[in-house]
């Protein structure tokens, strides 16, 4: 009877020893294979480092593998907590990976919604009657703004005055200049780089705002 009693508690605990055996086996297998996902995302340059979700994977990662670790130095009863709490991290971290796969992530969705915009527009000005003007924007952000004024060279001392006004408006700001050019007629041009430009010192609206330039200067304008 004790010998039955006792083959009953060696099969019982060859059977948990099994089930433990085969725990583990599954844990190694999604810990290893997610780690192989990761340095194969990585590797093809699709890991956004900038991105928070991210971060919070690798550092879930880093824990998982430790944990890891400590299931298999550890004896049964602290691996089996220790399986179970990483088992819970792993998952986590699949959902996680499945779901920005499936949903583009913010990023994603704000390059898909900037729109660049390249725009030519032709007519009168205060300061020429010939004036081009080309804007450059993303929705309602201005890029890149430049005007062009073709003078007669007979008003070469009002182009020099507008030059010089202009100038002195914006000796500041290096990313917005003014070039002339004088032969048979005179082609003033002023030039905005936006992008590059400190957009809190920026007082007019209209260099701000693709909307604002819209309705002040290009709506009474030919653009293509």
């Amino acid at each position: 009877m004790k010998d039955k009693n006792k083959n009953e508690v060696v099969e019982k605990q060859e059977t948990i020893d099994k089930k433990e055996l085969i725990m583990k086996l599954i844990l190694y297998l999604l810990v290893i294979g997610y780690l192989i996902y990761f340095v194969y995302d990585y590797l093809t340059g699709n890991f956004d480092w900038e991105n928070k979700v991210n971060i919070f994977k690798v550092v879930i990662l880093l824990i998982s593998i430790f944990i890891l670790g400590i299931v298999t130095v550890t004896n049964k009863s602290i691996a089996l907590f220790f399986s179970i709490t990483d088992y819970i991290l792993i998952l986590c971290l699949i959902g996680l990976t499945v779901t920005s796969l499936i949903s583009p992530t913010k990023k994603d969705e704000k390059e898909q919604k900037e729109e660049k915009h390249n725009l030519i527009c032709t007519g009168r000005t205060e300061n020429s009657a010939q004036t081009t003007i080309e804007v450059e924007y993303t929705n309602d952000t201005i890029n890149l703004l430049k005007y062009t004024y073709l003078i007669d060279v007979d008003e070469q001392s009002h182009a020099e005055k507008l030059k010089e006004d202009f100038d002195k408006q914006y000796q500041d700001e290096e990313n917005i200049y003014s070039e002339i050019n004088i032969s048979n007629d005179i082609i003033l041009s002023f030039t905005y780089d936006m992008d590059k430009v400190n957009k809190k010192k920026i007082n007019d609206e209209k260099l701000l705002s693709f909307t604002k330039l819209n309705d002040q200067e290009l709506s009474n304008m030919e653009c293509n």
